[in-house]
């Protein structure tokens, strides 16, 4: 995959021709694929969401590995520069095809990325069911599709406060460490992330310096805004990086309220409460309702610390005292389906008992699971069994 490289767009068109002067049919779709993604990273965002739907196009007529290469390219691509409408549309017909055809390489690099999209919209439950079937079911161990997926389970763990984000993340950097800086900078932005929430400047430096290093000879706007911003919140970048995303360019330049309007109109509820709680204490104030609904404990606790040290008297309290007295954190609706997991009832039962659909079931008892650090029904039991008796 030329595009993980992040080579110059030119190289690609050189390819393209070259390959068509001297008859290299076959390369053709695999090279427009790429070249298309390439003019998408590098800046030119519109010409490149043409390219990769005319390649997608133009793969109709061909084999099926090649319509579902062409549909991942355009989904991957186009959730890389949070263009999440058209990500959306693509990875889920991907997914749809390659499950129809056996392609379980292309199913499981396409909810990766499914994963990764839902873990920056805020819908963190679905990310992490995603992100749990990759896990489970990827066959290349080594391969982006793992990487990809676990990193957005570390990436969950570590805004909800859960166990075990942290080792997860430096897990999975060190298993992957050859991969390119593509599939490695979100993991990385994680990591820098925890360690940011816990006040560890020190530690936030060592992990996204080399990285940021990386993206700054890149053409990637996403990876040099997100990693110059973890930069520039461990005080080691005094501006913005060249190419930085609108949005990480107004937070680096100090403009919390139209990167938080930036933010919250590409559909990043997270990214836009962390926007609003470094500008004005007024602005910041209003970025606890949203943590509180996405279950962010680490960066609204923080942020009433900060807010307190600043003298805000009026500030709004934390999660419900029925959470807080659960010893694993669980909500009112998590409790009562871990409930039904220690009467031995399967997801349906769940569901019917709770009339809810079997899908949010699997999200609950996939939010349960993380919350206890357990990867199973039978460790669930084990762990939250110690707990009651005790």
């Amino acid at each position: 995959d030329a595009r993980s490289l992040y080579p110059r767009p030119s190289l690609a068109r050189r390819a393209s021709r070259l390959a068509d002067e001297i008859g290299l049919v076959d390369a053709l779709p695999a090279i427009e694929h790429t070249t298309a993604c390439l003019v998408l990273i590098s800046g030119d965002v519109e010409r490149g969401l043409e390219l990769l739907a005319r390649s997608v196009d133009r793969s109709r007529s061909q084999a099926m590995g090649r319509q579902i290469l062409a549909l991942v390219n355009l989904g991957s691509g186009a959730g890389e520069i949070r263009r999440y409408d058209i990500a959306l549309d693509a990875l889920v017909e991907a997914e749809r095809l390659g499950v129809a055809h056996d392609l379980d390489a292309s199913v499981a690099y396409a909810r990766a990325w499914l994963a990764r999209i839902a873990f920056e919209q805020g819908r963190w439950d679905d990310a992490a069911a995603y992100a749990s079937l990759v896990e489970a079911t990827a066959t290349n161990r080594g391969g982006y599709a793992l990487l990809t997926a676990r990193g957005v389970l570390g990436r969950v763990r570590v805004r909800r406060g859960d166990p075990g984000g942290a080792a997860l993340l430096e897990e999975t950097l060190d298993g992957f460490r050859g991969h390119e800086l593509q599939y490695r900078w979100s993991p990385v932005a994680g990591l820098a992330e925890h360690h940011w929430l816990r006040g560890e400047v020190e530690e936030m430096l060592e992990v996204v310096s080399g990285p940021f290093a990386e993206g700054l000879v890149t053409d990637s706007e996403w990876a040099q805004g997100e990693l110059g911003y973890w930069m520039w919140k461990a005080g080691g970048l005094p501006a913005r990086p060249p190419l930085a995303a609108a949005p990480y360019a107004a937070q680096i330049d100090g403009n919390a309220a139209a990167a938080a309007e930036l933010w919250q109109r590409i559909g990043c509820p997270y990214e836009a409460a962390l926007a609003r709680s470094e500008g004005s204490p007024d602005l910041a104030v209003a970025a606890l309702a949203p943590l509180g609904e996405l279950g962010a404990g680490p960066l609204a606790n923080r942020l009433r610390a900060d807010l307190r040290a600043a003298g805000v008297e009026r500030i709004p309290r934390g999660p419900s005292s029925t959470t807080q007295a659960h010893p694993f954190g669980l909500t009112g609706r998590q409790a009562e389906v871990l409930d039904l997991i220690l009467e031995g009832l399967s997801n349906p039962a769940i569901a019917g008992r709770l009339h809810l659909s079997k899908k949010t079931v699997e999200h609950h008892v996939s939010a349960v699971y993380a919350k206890l650090g357990v990867e199973s029904r039978a460790e669930a039991m084990v762990v939250a069994g110690s707990i009651t008796s005790g």
